[in-house]
């Protein structure tokens, strides 16, 4: 059929515009969605909780929730890197949500499963803005890849959502599709996007959405292929699954595409922030026409990414391996015929010029 319901989430169709994947999304009662609270309290321990128990929940501080994208669950190694890095850079709450019956092959499937987590998750929070203190305000939920697009459902769910980090939403089945059925900048007061995997030929050569969705979108290295990552493709993750199987195809299944989680996780606790600058295009970055912010504050990618509520495409170098964050030094050649006694350079940057 066309058409399913489900008890206290609703129902769901592959009519346009959610003809994308052409089908329906499965029981959330057979993917089992589970919510692990991280707190200071249990030394980074998760607690299983669930809408009627909230475990060690503080309602008066702020919660982020991290959600993983296709071939993961709640295992997933870069999850409790993320949920740990976050409690220790301050008291909040940190939910890691987990969908792995939900997330596996088909491709297809699970990104129809996406609406059915969105919906679960949205109603999960919902539940706690409406049985305890929490404000949605200061609600901050994170999802890689298809988790991206299930923050988008769930967000569209959430009235007044504070804030949705993206990073690098899935492409395919999304692509050149309605608003209504990817992330976008009407699913949380501030949505912020990574991209690190995007393509600009082809849906099957890159993992990644490249196109801008956020108020602000932040393009490392152009967005497209990683410093440091090899040539995996979507195709090539396919392929890797049927010859070898899925856990061999989970654990490739992207350098470029996982890296936008490398980068956030970094800019929690890193010592170096990722500067990025106002660009229209990678060619006008690469060719240094946007190393200048105006009289704006240059953003900063990643978890600090909403402070300056900065809005347009970013740009930025990061180097191959970690720590990816660095330094920009700029090459400066002075031609002339005469001879030069000395040269002055005067610039705004708070750092010493040499």
């Amino acid at each position: 059929g066309q058409h399913v319901c489900y008890p206290t989430i609703g129902c769901f169709d592959i009519l346009p515009p959610f003809n994308n994947t052409g089908i329906l999304p499965q029981d959330p009662g057979f993917i089992q969605t589970v919510f692990k609270l991280y707190t200071r309290q249990h030394d980074g321990a998760p607690q299983d909780i669930t809408p009627t128990f909230h475990g060690d929940f503080n309602p008066g501080i702020n919660t982020k929730i991290i959600i993983h994208g296709f071939l993961q669950d709640y295992s997933a190694p870069w999850l409790d890197r993320a949920a740990k890095e976050l409690i220790r850079k301050d008291v909040m709450n940190v939910i890691v949500v987990g969908w792995g019956h939900g997330a596996g092959f088909p491709y297809s499937q699970a990104a129809s499963n996406t609406r059915v987590i969105g919906a679960v998750v949205g109603q999960f929070v919902n539940t706690l803005l409406n049985t305890t203190s929490l404000q949605a305000r200061k609600v901050h939920l994170i999802g890689h890849s298809l988790g991206a697009h299930v923050a988008g459902y769930a967000g569209n769910l959430i009235p007044d959502l504070g804030r949705i980090t993206g990073l690098d939403p899935a492409q395919p089945n999304f692509i050149d599709t309605s608003t209504v059925v990817h992330l976008d900048k009407t699913d949380a007061r501030y949505v912020d996007v990574i991209h690190t995997d995007g393509s600009t030929y082809n849906t099957f050569s890159g993992y990644g959405m490249l196109t801008a969705v956020g108020h602000a979108d932040f393009y490392p290295n152009g967005g497209i292929h990683q410093p440091g990552c090899g040539g995996e493709t979507y195709m090539d993750v396919m392929s890797n699954a049927f010859s070898n199987g899925v856990e061999s195809a989970e654990n490739h299944l992207g350098c470029s595409h996982d890296r936008a989680c490398d980068l956030f996780i970094e800019s929690i606790n890193g010592p170096c922030s990722f500067i990025s600058y106002p660009c229209s295009s990678k060619r006008d970055f690469d060719t240094g026409k946007c190393l200048d912010c105006g009289n704006r504050f240059c953003p900063r990618m990643g978890l600090d990414g909403a402070r300056y509520r900065s809005k347009g495409t970013f740009y930025l170098q990061t180097n191959d391996r970690a720590p990816f964050c660095g330094e920009y030094y700029f090459n400066l050649y002075i031609q002339s015929r005469l001879p030069l006694s000395s040269v002055v350079i005067h610039g705004r940057h708070p750092r010493r010029i040499v």
